[in-house]
This record gives C-alpha cells, structure tokens and sequence, in this order.
C-alpha cells in the first residue's frame, strides 16, 4: 500500500502522541494501522537479544523519543502484519535485562506496558493477540547518551541515532546536532524553570497586601462618615517589592555576567 504523505504521517504523529499521554488497548489499535516504520516508531515481530534492544533506546532517546512495538512485522515490501507475540518479557524485569548498557542518567527514560486483547474483539489484526509497546522519551538536555558498556549489538562508549528507521551510529555532524540540542534544551528548561518560580514568588507576594486600611478613631466624638479611612504600608510585606526584586535579581545577574567576561571594572 502507497504511502499516504506528509499529512497522514502527521496524524500519525498524533495518534502516538495521545498515545503516550494515555496508553490503552483502546488507542493502541490506531497505532498498529501504520503502513511502514518512522524514525520514531518502530516495529518487531518478536523481542531481539538484549544489546540490541539496548541500542534503539539510546537512538530512539537521542533522537527525539519514540514507542517500538512488538508483535507486528515488517514484510519484505515494507507493509506491516500483525503477529501478536509468544515470548511475553516480564514488565517489572525488564530493566534488569539492558540496565548495563543504559547510562545510570537514562534509566528513567524508558518504559514496558503489555497490551492483550481477547478473541472477542472484532478487529481480526487484534483478536486473540497480546503486544508489548517500550516507550522511550527524548533525552534533551541529557543528550547524547553514550552506551554503558559493550553487548553483540553495541560498543562500549557508542553513540546511537535513528536515521532511516533503524538505529544507528551517529556521525560526526549527527554528534554535533546532539550538543547543541542538549545547549538549547538545557536553556529551554532553565528559562522555563525560572518563569515558573518567579511566577509563585509573585503569587506569594499577592497573598500579603501591600497596604492596610486602619478605622478612624471612633471616641473623637467626630461623626464617623465624616472621617477619613487611614492607610499605610503593611508591615509584615516584604521591604522589597517584587518588580524592586527582580531588579535587584537582574543586577546581581549583570555583575555575574561581566565577571564571567573579565569586564566587571571596565568603564565605559
């Protein structure tokens, strides 16, 4: 079967998308209907040696994420059949299978879930078939991951990338990309991080008022409405307000900045 183009393979994209938010034996069927391969899913008709398995997970994760299934194979025209699987891996054992190969900063990044359907479902692809979906996320700001050790599929020190739906060494250039990636997600995610704590600073701010109204003195003999309410600065608010903080936080960044260039004494 032709490959339907770009906007089938986005819809694809979000299919696996949801997919990963809320994995089901309801959405996964969407998945299993997908023509051929992509650098981010991947098909098996059954489980390789472990190495192996090892090695797509530092390229799925190097490479943006990705889910490999297995249960389904790839024929030699490229389509896809559905199998089910026989050799069903353990979900709780299964980092003990490749742990040695993944760097102690990826074992999070990878996940096994199990997917049975009995005999009474209508769609024959997936009547009476069990599949197992890894889940691998993207490594960002911990990329490049550098294999752990050596295996029959994988070297000791390797870098892994997905080019062309199979997983493979990375290139000089290839290597490259992964370090700005890792520059810029890293940025990404401290910018992100800094927006979010200022953002419940200012809400802590917001819980204290700023000023407080006092009651006119009521044994003046004055007639009450004729007074004035009072209001002054709230004592328990900080000194500081929170714009006169951030610029004071903006300050102290400048001086750290022109320290780092060796300007810090330099007048213009």
């Amino acid at each position: 079967m032709p490959d339907r183009g770009f906007g089938y393979e986005s819809s694809l994209k979000d299919d696996l998308e949801s997919f990963f938010v809320e994995p089901s034996k309801d959405n996964l069927p969407s998945i299993l209907r997908a023509e051929k391969e992509y650098d981010y899913l991947d098909f098996k008709k059954e489980w390789h040696e472990k190495s192996k398995i090892a090695r797509h997970i530092l390229a799925f994760a190097n490479s943006g994420g990705g889910a490999i299934i297995i249960g389904v194979d790839q024929l030699d025209d490229g389509t896809l059949e559905t199998w089910g699987m026989k050799d069903i891996w353990d979900e709780a054992n299964f980092g003990n299978k490749i742990e040695k190969y993944i760097p102690n900063s990826a074992q999070d990044l990878y996940v096994l879930e199990t997917f049975s359907y009995s005999d009474e479902v209508h769609d024959e692809t997936i009547s009476d078939k069990t599949f197992q979906v890894l889940f691998i996320d993207d490594a960002a700001e911990r990329s490049p991951l550098v294999s752990a050790a050596n295996g029959s599929s994988i070297e000791e020190g390797g870098i892994y990338i997905r080019r062309n739906t199979k997983s493979l060494t990375a290139n000089y250039d290839e290597v490259q990309e992964l370090l700005s990636r890792r520059l810029e997600s890293g940025l990404e995610k401290s910018t992100a991080e800094l927006h979010e704590e200022l953002r419940e600073l200012k809400t802590l701010y917001d819980e204290i008022d700023k000023t407080i109204t006092t009651m006119p003195n009521l044994f003046s003999g004055e007639i009450l409405s004729s007074l004035p309410f009072e209001s002054k600065r709230n004592p328990r608010y900080p000194e500081e307000d929170y714009e006169e903080y951030v610029r004071v936080l903006i300050d102290k960044k400048k001086t750290r900045i022109e320290r780092r260039l060796g300007v810090e004494n330099i007048n213009i």
